[in-house]
């Protein structure tokens, strides 16, 4: 979680408010995700970076609802821990 938000921060320019909170029922502390079995089913490798991912996303996000700096809001996260 906190590699998004510190890649959404560098592509807005901005540093988030971060509200650090108690972990939530049904939160996970740490994940072992493992997608090797669906590369090879589906012959499946990524192409995009995380970091080329959210880059993407952002520059979309902007583009889509038309956020010029004038307008962009103050980022506020809350992150479980």
């Amino acid at each position: 979680m906190l590699e998004f938000i510190s890649e959404i921060e560098k592509n807005i320019g901005e540093i988030a408010s971060k509200n650090y909170m108690p972990m939530q029922n049904g939160d996970v502390a740490e994940t072992w995700a493992d997608i090797s079995v669906m590369k090879k089913m589906l012959a499946y490798s990524p192409k995009v970076s995380v970091s080329e991912g959210v880059r993407n996303f952002v520059d979309w996000y902007k583009e889509f609802y038309m956020v010029t700096k004038n307008r962009q809001s103050h980022l506020e996260t809350a992150v479980y821990h």
